[in-house]
């Protein structure tokens, strides 16, 4: 296997997957996510901008095909692929898709695409894959358990023990992820329903995040090894189908720990992020009596902010990292990484140069929003609570002290404060961003019909 740098696009439509899988590939020092978008549009403008400076700043793109249940978006994920293709000939593609329509496949094959693997691949084996593709290998997924082939006239047929162990373990994997999928989606319906009790609230979002470990369990524990096909240049079997991919929940991608008793700083902030993430898919709703400046974003709006700020906030701590901070340089530090967070995070959020017209002027919204950074400093940013022992625990797996408590590093408990202090650190800065717009341009009809 080459140990050359992955260096990744990653072009997926759903947010919630590609900060799952940023978090996820974050335990490998090896490999680095350079840029990821959204749209088809956003990753031909990202590659032609690198394509002036150093187009080898990336080696690999990691992309979904579509839409599973769209034939349209399927098609135009495949002429994305061949527009790369054709301007960027020596860049090879990984499909890391849901979609398992074989013809679809076999077209992305046929224009040069080097390799497939549905979504629910475990990370680990993801990385060798892209290391095998970015070596100048190809890997095409191949569900060894229905290929078909033809036997020899000469030697008599029988059933294998190992595809027979190997179907075993994928029929107990699939019924039980049938009958997790089936309770999970009961509680998921309950969690939508408005005025239920706070406790019953949080009894329904425990039942969910068991369902979730459960499902992680059965796919890791029945996983069923997955075949490799290197260099392949033969046409697939007429019978083979692709499999079912595990349903694409980031907090499934978690990586197994380099030691036994105690996750590493990346794999232990994995965990936590991961964790948070589960918790900003249920329905986002302020259930304490004190009023905070997100709620007054539309439902969507709200989520997208605070996936925003816990991607930029995974990327600071990338940047500690890199940079060999010390412990004791984090008190000094602090009010910069915090305002610095602030400031990335609004300008992504609001835009660049959106504008909006206020009186007879169009002005620009980051812009007024920044004026306001002394204040939210002061009134917000330096006010949130732990953030150095948050920080410390997930870059150098410190010990928690709270109230007098401590808590070991990578416990459970330790894990459940760490994820509080998360949570309120995203809510904090999330208020910090809102305040400025509430204050200078919440009556602007534009602002109130947009956030």
């Amino acid at each position: 296997m080459s140990d050359r740098p992955l260096k990744l696009l990653l072009v997926d439509q759903d947010p919630i997957f590609r900060l799952g899988l940023r978090v996820a590939l974050e335990e490998f020092s090896n490999l680095q996510v350079v840029s990821e978008v959204e749209t088809n549009t956003a990753a031909l403008q990202v590659l032609a901008e690198l394509a002036q400076q150093d187009l080898k700043s990336i080696n690999l793109v990691i992309l979904e095909l579509g839409n599973s249940r769209s034939l349209h978006s399927q098609q135009i994920g495949l002429q994305l692929c061949r527009q790369i293709k054709t301007q960027y000939p020596n860049l090879p593609i990984l499909l890391l898709s849901s979609v398992q329509d074989q013809g679809l496949l076999l077209a992305a094959k046929s224009i040069g695409i080097e390799g497939y693997c549905p979504k629910g691949t475990p990370v680990t084996e993801l990385v060798d894959i892209m290391q095998e593709i970015v070596a100048g290998r190809s890997y095409w997924y191949v569900f060894n358990d229905t290929t078909t082939q033809t036997p020899s006239p000469h030697l008599p047929t029988a059933p294998s023990p190992y595809r027979f162990f190997t179907r075993l373990l994928e029929n107990l994997r699939l019924s039980g992820n049938t009958q997790i999928d089936t309770n999970l989606a009961a509680v998921t319906a309950k969690l939508q329903i408005p005025g239920q009790p706070i406790l019953e609230r949080a009894v329904l979002a425990g039942q969910r995040r068991e369902l979730l470990a459960a499902r992680w369990l059965i796919n890791h524990l029945l996983a069923t090894p997955q075949p490799r096909q290197i260099n392949d240049q033969s046409q697939p079997q007429a019978a083979e189908q692709l499999p079912l991919p595990v349903v694409n929940i980031p907090s499934d991608r978690t990586i197994t720990p380099k030691t036994p008793s105690l996750l590493s700083p990346r794999a232990l902030q994995a965990t936590i992020f991961t964790s948070c993430l589960n918790k900003l898919q249920l329905p986002l709703q302020n259930v304490t009596d004190v009023s905070l400046e997100i709620d007054i974003l539309r439902p969507d709006k709200k989520r997208e902010l605070l996936y925003l700020i816990l991607q930029k906030l995974a990327d600071t701590l990338d940047d500690l990292r890199n940079s060999q901070i010390e412990i004791n340089q984090l008190s000094d530090i602090k009010s910069a990484i915090l305002h610095e967070l602030w400031k990335e995070v609004s300008t992504e959020f609001f835009g660049k140069f959106s504008r909006v017209r206020f009186g007879n002027n169009q002005i620009e919204i980051i812009n007024v929003i920044l004026q306001s950074s002394g204040v939210v400093q002061t009134g917000i940013l330096n006010q949130i609570p732990l953030v150095i022992d948050l920080f410390s625990y997930l870059l150098f797996q410190t010990d928690l002290i709270i109230d007098n408590t401590n808590y070991s590093a990578g416990s459970f408990e330790a894990n459940q404060q760490a994820e509080m202090l998360l949570e309120n650190l995203l809510i904090q800065v999330g208020n910090s961003v809102v305040q400025p717009l509430l204050n200078y341009l919440g009556d602007i009809e534009d602002i109130k019909q947009n956030f």
